[in-house]
């Protein structure tokens, strides 16, 4: 019975070997270290939100960069620590496009006002004297989590929409 050699397309018989000059003879070994890892655990999307940040009891304004269920890339004019954990409020807004069930039965436009602890992962300070910081969520609960999933998701909808 024959067989299709799908690369190639041409017919071969099954007891004929298949010999072709573009494919190595031996099985090719990948080294783990050559392909590369990705270190996400998140779907992560571009952001432009308002943040507050809580330190010793007084609030802070930050901008979220990007967001993900795992955490958040802010910047903020004030000084963290990597280690450091801060109490963050983010306003997230949906536009309804995805469906996500924060979104209002009407599917008009809805923002969820979240508080979460952030941990200061890495840290970057740029020439304008802005400092940018990766945070990861600690102890999320499922209600936040959900909202956050739900943003993203939205985010993601309405970037391919607006394409």
């Amino acid at each position: 019975m024959p067989m299709t050699n799908f690369l190639k397309r041409r017919k071969v018989s099954a007891s004929a070997p298949i010999i072709d000059e573009n494919v190595a003879s031996e099985p090719v070994k990948i080294e783990p270290e050559t392909i590369p890892a990705n270190r996400r655990e998140y779907v992560r999307v571009s952001a432009d939100l308002h943040a507050t940040l809580r330190l010793n009891e007084v609030k802070h304004d930050a901008k979220i960069i990007d967001i993900s269920a795992g955490g958040v890339k802010l910047s903020t004019s004030q000084l963290l620590t990597v280690g450091e954990i801060v109490p963050t409020e983010l306003m997230l807004t949906t536009s309804g496009e995805s469906g996500a069930s924060v979104v209002s039965a009407s599917g008009n436009s809805h923002t969820e006002r979240v508080i979460v602890l952030c941990k200061i992962v890495r840290a970057v300070t740029d020439e304008a004297s802005t400092n940018t910081y990766g945070a990861k969520f600690e102890s999320l609960n499922e209600i936040n989590l959900k909202k956050i999933r739900a943003y993203v998701l939205d985010s993601q909808v309405a970037a391919r929409l607006s394409q």
